[in-house]
Order: C-alpha cells, then sequence, then structure tokens
C-alpha cells in the first residue's frame, strides 16, 4: 500500500495524504521525496495539520516520557520542531528499555531497538542475539529435549554449554528423586552420579544423619530384647 501512495500522490487528496501520515503509513519525508511539492495546495493542507497534529504528539511524548512515546513522535515527525529533543530524551531512557527488552527477549523487540537506536550502546549485544536467536529459545525452554534438538539441529554450537546444561538438569531431577525418596541408598546413589554438586553437601549431612538415627534404633531394639 505505502508503494501505491507514494506512486499516487497527485491522485490522493490532501485530507488522505494526512491520514496516512497519521497511521504511520507513509512519512511526511517519503511524500516529500517522491513529489508532494508539486502540488503546492497539497502541500500546504499536510504542513498545516502535522504542525497542529506535532503539537499534540509531542505533549503525549512528554507525558508518557517513555521509548514508545518518543519513538512515536519522531514516526511521524523525523524532522519536527521537537525532533532533536525526542532523540535527547531516548538516549536517556536507553538502559532502561535495554533492561526492559532483557526481561522479554524476542526478535521484535531486538528489531526495535536497532530500528530505535542504530548507533545505541548495546547495538553488539542486540545483534549477536539476533544472529543466534534459535540458542536464546532453546536456553529460555530449558530441557533436556530441546539442548538435544537444538545440538542436532547446529552441530559444533555451543557444544560445551549444551553439556553443562543439561548435566544441571539431571542433577537437579536426580536430586529430586533422591530428597523424595528419602533413604541412605538414594543420597549414595546421588553421590556416586553428582560427587561434586551444589548438593553434595546436603545429601552427605543427611546421609550421616540418617546413619546416626540408625545407630540409636539398633540400640533401642537391643534393649527392647
Amino acid at each position: 500500500m505505502r508503494e501505491k501512495i507514494l506512486k499516487a500522490i497527485g491522485g490522493i487528496p490532501a485530507e488522505s495524504l494526512y491520514n496516512y501520515i497519521n497511521q504511520g503509513i507513509v512519512t511526511y519525508q517519503e511524500l516529500l521525496e517522491h513529489g508532494l511539492d508539486k502540488f503546492p495546495e497539497k502541500k500546504a493542507y499536510v504542513e498545516s495539520k502535522l504542525s497542529t497534529g506535532e503539537q499534540s504528539a509531542w505533549k503525549d511524548a512528554e507525558q508518557m516520557n517513555t521509548v514508545e512515546g518518543y519513538d512515536k513522535y519522531l514516526s511521524l515527525f523525523p524532522t519536527g520542531a521537537h525532533a532533536s529533543e525526542s532523540r535527547v530524551a531516548l538516549t536517556s531512557l536507553e538502559d532502561s528499555y535495554w533492561q526492559q527488552i532483557q526481561q522479554n527477549i524476542s526478535d521484535q523487540s531486538l528489531s526495535n531497538y536497532t530500528r530505535i537506536y542504530p548507533n545505541g550502546k548495546y547495538l553488539a549485544q542486540c545483534d549477536a542475539l539476533l544472529s543466534d536467536m534459535p540458542w536464546f529459545e532453546t536456553k529460555k525452554r530449558n530441557t533436556i529435549e530441546v539442548y538435544k534438538i537444538y545440538a542436532a539441529n547446529y552441530p559444533g554450537k555451543h557444544v560445551d554449554e549444551i553439556k553443562q546444561a543439561i548435566l544441571a538438569i539431571e542433577d537437579e531431577n536426580d536430586w529430586s528423586h533422591a530428597a523424595q525418596v528419602n533413604t541412605t541408598s538414594a543420597y549414595k546413589q546421588y553421590l556416586d552420579k553428582h560427587p561434586h554438586s551444589n548438593h553434595a553437601t546436603t545429601a552427605k549431612e543427611r546421609i550421616a544423619n540418617r546413619s546416626q538415627k540408625e545407630i540409636v534404633l539398633d540400640a533401642i531394639r537391643k534393649d527392647d530384647n
């Protein structure tokens, strides 16, 4: 639709051209580049409407004081009276915006960052994530099955990380089983498989405690006899 509008500026009413700009389908700059100057009356109408709309958009952006608000203003008025102020505000919000993205990383959120901050301080990290989104999605799901699927689809990539991730999952699964069974034998089996894990000390303590209890129980049994 955008291409059709830019090719048919002369046949489109000025009101419609303004609406297309307001809807984000085209920009005023694009209309200029494709011949809006050839139609002075249309240009004057669009500029008048944009001037009125710009003040409202800037007021909204200031009140919101968010990346989304300033970005919306710039998308509508890239060379507007407050364009410079918007870019300064965006720069001050960059750190918090990047932290927001970290909470919900996706192709869309990362692409938005590169568009809003083409020279941003986190651009290298952003590009790295974008180039390896399958790995990020795999880590986010964090199951043995998805790690094995990734390894099969991308042989040679993240080999050590996959190995460590699978070991960590197996460790937690085996520890959950040992704790649920709660026997000396179960804890010993766990230690045989994971002698240096984070739960190893707890497993040894529980074995020692159970051994003490068994000694006491044996003594009680002998007294009863």
